[in-house]
């Protein structure tokens, strides 16, 4: 008699996800994967209602249910390789939903770029290209099969809904399924761009097997060529080359099958990469001629400030500053060193700026500094180039991250300094959509959750700021002189009202202020 085999099937784990639409609290899902130490922070597909959408995993799920495991529905799939969210972003974003009051939900969906949010589309297509001739089609059924057949290509619902008006069209497109008439499939949206590239195997390109791989192949000239071609690139110290630009050198119809056999015999790899924000130079075009402002020597006051946060770097806690400099006293010249320093340690810097301060002479003033380092994010790139900003921010390729209010979200690796510069400006608070928050507000909650050190820097701070630091909330940093010693201007009080009464206003403007206008015209 034959023994029977025990097999052993391993518990399914739990864990608890924030669906990234708008609600405010967390489910619990079962899910079958085991290879992954930690999910925390990984985007996931969850059924979800009668939807399937994403979601992050915000923890694993030890306590006890209160019902059946049976019961939990089963995760449908993990949507990256490496987690989306840091644990202390979690936490930060735990505590903009408590603070502000916002949906949970809400706030992730806030700090993940628009295209990675997964959403399941329906495609609709004919399962034959000729418009079928079926009796017992009705009107609206044939209303949406010639649609079909004008477009050709696969239709999405959403395209369909527009283009025919039609009430409860999903059912009537279900009835068509069910004849055979339409085939409907489902796509997903939304993973982290990635290109094409080939990692060449050096080991392999030696004389012989050259020789070897083209003995073989002696009638295929277009193999030959990529050989030589590859062999050439690999004696050039070049580790990887992109696909599409390899179609450039040799645009035929079978590289795809030329690239399998080199694959084959182990001279290539052909892996898919996660594209990065590689083309700075195309966004922000170097226009003005600036030096780098790193070999600048700092004044008296600007060293004193910086020894002050370059201590409190050193130390690796979280502490914060109120630069109150004078308008041209330097401040940017302190940022610049203090995120040396941050570099220095092996930690990135996130520096906001109001909107109407991010130009390109501000970018390519960091640029010049900090050449092939910096990544920008702000709402005039597109969708695709803010995507790409955005990972190699992730991956860690990117150290340094300028932009508006929404930066703060930046997906930095090992934080160690956010710079708040013209702190007081009000372009900082979001209104509109959800989350409403103050990003300086967050950015020192951000400081305090991951142990970095930030700087608030005005000329005229904030009344909040200020009472803070007055209070040591913040350490307070004076700057009261132009770094180029020239003077302020001297400032002249009008009382309005005396000139009102003295007949020396013209409308909105004073004699005083006029004839100052003039003194200056004339000269």
């Amino acid at each position: 008699m034959q023994e029977k085999k025990i097999t052993y099937s391993q518990p399914a784990r739990l864990v608890d996800v924030i669906p990234l639409s708008g609600v405010d609290e967390t489910y619990t899902y079962k899910i079958n994967d085991f290879t992954i130490k930690d999910l925390t922070g990984y985007r996931v597909l969850i059924p979800f209602g009668n939807r399937k959408i994403t979601g992050i995993i915000i923890k694993e799920h030890l306590e006890p249910l209160n019902f059946p495991k049976e019961k939990l529905k089963p995760i449908i799939r993990i949507l990256d390789s490496n987690p989306i969210i840091s644990k202390e972003m979690i936490e930060l974003c735990f505590w903009i939903s408590n603070y502000y009051v916002t949906p949970l939900g809400e706030v992730f969906r806030a700090i993940i770029p628009p295209k990675l949010s997964t959403k399941e589309e329906i495609y609709i297509q004919l399962t034959s290209p000729q418009s079928p001739k079926i009796p017992s089609l009705d009107k609206k059924e044939l209303k949406i099969i010639e649609a079909l057949v004008k477009t050709k290509s696969p239709q999405s619902l959403k395209n369909l809904k527009k283009i025919l008006k039609i009430r409860k069209l999903e059912s009537i497109l279900n009835e068509l399924e069910k004849k055979g008439i339409i085939s409907l499939s489902r796509r997903f949206s939304g993973k982290i761009p990635t290109k094409k590239v080939i990692r060449f195997n050096k080991n392999m390109f030696t004389l012989e097997n050259c020789e070897a791989f083209g003995e073989i192949y002696r009638r295929r000239k277009k193999i030959l060529e990529l050989l030589e071609f590859f062999y050439e690139k690999v004696n050039s110290n070049i580790d990887v080359l992109p696909v599409k630009e390899l179609q450039k050198e040799f645009p035929t119809k079978n590289l795809n099958q030329y690239l399998s056999e080199f694959e084959l015999a182990g001279f290539i790899n052909v892996v898919y990469l996660e594209e990065t924000g590689g083309d700075f130079q195309k966004l922000f075009p170097k226009e003005y001629n600036f030096q780098n402002e790193l070999q600048f020597e700092l004044n008296d006051e600007q060293k004193l400030c910086l020894e002050s946060i370059n201590s409190t770097l050193e130390k690796g806690k979280f502490n914060s500053f109120l630069l109150f400099g004078v308008t041209g006293s330097g401040k940017t010249l302190v940022y610049m060193h203090a995120i040396k320093k941050c570099l220095e340690q092996g930690k990135s810097a996130i520096v906001l700026v109001p909107e109407i301060s991010l130009t390109p002479q501000l970018i390519e003033r960091f640029n010049n500094a900090f050449p092939d380092n910096i990544a920008v994010l702000h709402s005039r790139l597109t969708i695709s180039q803010r995507i790409k900003q955005w990972v190699s921010i992730w991956t860690g390729e990117k150290k340094i991250v300028i932009g508006p209010r929404s930066a703060i979200f930046a997906p930095t690796k090992n934080l160690g300094l956010i710079i708040v510069d013209e702190e007081h400006e009000p372009t900082y608070k979001q209104e509109e959509p959800q989350p409403r928050y103050n990003a300086r507000d967050v950015a020192l909650m951000r400081g305090k959750i991951e142990n970095a050190v930030v700087v608030l820097g005005s000329a005229t701070p904030s009344v909040t700021s200020y009472f803070s630091a007055t209070k040591g909330k913040h350490k307070l940093l004076r700057i009261q002189n132009r770094a180029d010693g020239a003077q302020l201007p001297n400032i002249i009080l009008v009382d309005i009202l005396e000139k009102r009464r003295q007949k020396k206003m013209f409308g909105q403007f004073s004699d005083t202020l006029i004839h100052k206008i003039i003194d200056r015209l004339t000269k």
